[in-house]
């Protein structure tokens, strides 16, 4: 029986950290409800951009406050998520991707899931700019030479269901607040984005939201996959889609046009 496809949103202005997290939470036992009745849980890819915020990983045992402090001092949220991974940024200029899927249904590990994450962001570079990344990477992500990372992984599994995700660095403008952290835990690398590795390389008349587009149909091809862009009428009438539909549609109204765009310090 073939899969059905993967249905992707695109929120096209930067959205705050938080509500997206607690959007994940409300798609994941969404899909777990539906799976125990029904099996006719559907697949969901969230992209978007976020208002500038560092997060640290679920690896990092001790909340270090005045870390957090000295970095909500530069005009950045701090928050401590569930994810893989250790400290990161996300920020406009940045595309971030929450694959809520389920690889039980797909018959595929959660190594292996994490490996084709990381292929499609790979696939999207070359095919679209001919930006060759390192491969295999020297740690989860993608780098374009040992010391400068483009892209970021953190996901976490639970009941078979994927939430979290990547980030990939588009403008020049994340760079600035990495430089603020070691991102990742990894010491003598910095961020790099696609800007700064092709300065000549426009986006095209799409912008982010056409980067997201094609983030969305290199998924598709690395996971044989149909892509289709989300109803929200047909997710307001899944068995308690009305309530994930609502928060939706609040989050797509929080989108900012202004935001901080360096960090204050």
């Amino acid at each position: 029986m073939p899969l059905p496809p993967v249905l992707y949103h695109i929120f096209p202005l930067p959205i705050p950290y938080l509500p997206t997290l607690a959007l994940q939470n409300s798609i994941h036992h969404l899909q777990l409800n539906l799976r125990k009745s029904t099996q006719d849980n559907p697949d969901i890819l969230l992209l978007l951009q976020h208002t500038p915020v560092y997060t640290a990983g679920r690896r990092e045992v001790e909340v270090k406050e005045l870390e957090a402090a000295r970095l909500k001092s530069a005009g950045a949220d701090w928050v401590k998520s569930d994810r893989g991974g250790l400290t990161t940024f996300h920020g406009p200029g940045q595309v971030v991707g929450y694959p809520l899927w389920d690889i039980g249904r797909i018959g595929m590990s959660a190594r292996c899931y994490v490996n084709n994450v990381e292929s499609s962001l790979r696939d999207y570079l070359q095919q679209t700019f001919s930006l060759r990344t390192l491969d295999p990477s020297p740690s989860p992500g993608l780098f374009t030479t040992p010391e400068r990372k483009i892209a970021s992984l953190g996901i976490s599994v639970r009941h078979r269901l994927t939430a979290h995700g990547f980030s990939l660095n588009v403008l020049h403008e994340p760079v600035r607040w990495f430089d603020q952290v070691v991102a990742c835990g990894l010491e003598g690398v910095g961020a790099t984005s696609v800007q700064d590795e092709l300065p000549s390389a426009g986006l095209g008349e799409g912008g982010m939201t056409g980067v997201a587009e094609g983030i969305a149909t290199a998924f598709g091809g690395r996971f044989g996959r149909s892509m289709q862009r989300l109803d929200l009428d047909v997710l307001g009438g899944l068995e308690g889609g009305t309530k994930v539909r609502q928060e939706l549609e609040l989050l797509e109204r929080e989108g900012r046009r202004e935001w901080l765009r360096e960090p204050l310090v």
